[in-house]
């Protein structure tokens, strides 16, 4: 795990803070507005080069899981990365299982050198682990894998690494545990989508 600090400043902002507790008191769990958009943009543009690795941006792929992940699908391709994918994946409130709704991935992602699977909320790992199911089953080698957050859970930390302990996950902030919807609680990202 990746703990991405940046400069000082690319962490969210206690005026980013706000408007997402905004969301919390109100019950809306969909984290909007252009404030937040465009302080995940910012905050993903920071950690691209610890993401890539030395690779270069147009032998990377970046898989989106939608929506919530658009604002960090923006910094890559500010980026110049070229291929991307998308998985419209979401969670029962239930069951806290994934269901995809729809996929799509190109076929030559295979040949990248690193795949960037972005999540802003890596909560209960779920989707994140359903997307990098897609991957490998596609021919994905789990080691050019890496998986971009903005926060985690460790409840969801330790699900994925029990699955696939080669990938890395490069991430913004940790929260201390998930409520009993399984939303991260301590950023407020909820269900960032």
């Amino acid at each position: 795990l990746t703990v991405f600090e940046g400069r000082p400043g690319a962490a969210i902002t206690d005026d980013a803070m706000n408007v997402i507790r905004v969301k919390q008191v109100t019950g809306s769990n969909v984290c909007a507005g252009k404030f937040f958009r465009d302080t995940v943009t910012a905050m993903t543009a920071e950690a691209i080069p610890t993401v890539l690795n030395n690779v270069a941006p147009e032998h990377t792929a970046v898989v989106t899981i939608l929506r919530a992940a658009l604002p960090m699908a923006v910094a890559y391709h500010q980026a110049d990365v070229r291929t991307f994918g998308v998985v419209a994946a979401s969670r029962g409130h239930a069951s806290l299982r994934p269901t995809i709704a729809y996929t799509r991935l190109p076929p030559e992602i295979a040949q990248s050198l690193r795949v960037g699977v972005v999540d802003p909320a890596f909560a209960t790992a779920g989707s994140g682990m359903t997307t990098v199911e897609l991957l490998i089953i596609m021919g994905v080698p789990a080691d050019r894998i890496v998986l971009h957050t903005v926060d985690v859970a460790p409840e969801g930390v330790l699900i994925f690494r029990r699955k696939f302990p080669q990938i890395r996950i490069v991430t913004h902030s940790r929260s201390n545990q998930l409520n009993e919807m399984g939303y991260l609680i301590d950023v407020g990202v909820n269900d960032a989508g």
